[in-house]
């Protein structure tokens, strides 16, 4: 899974917030709750596991 924030967007795999599937959804709703990223900085993480993904602020 990457998830990248850049020019104000989020895209998640190559998509956009509103395109992702259940099980995408809920992680990113896990990763808004624990990251958050300045305004206008960029972010591009690449994830191998998310089975086991236990998000810490």
């Amino acid at each position: 899974m990457v998830i990248e924030h850049t020019q104000g967007r989020w895209l998640v795999n190559g998509k956009r917030t509103n395109e992702l599937n259940v099980m995408e959804q809920r992680f990113m709703n896990e990763f808004f709750r624990n990251i958050k990223p300045e305004p206008n900085q960029e972010l591009k993480i690449e994830l191998k596991n998310t089975q086991q993904l236990n998000i810490q602020s």
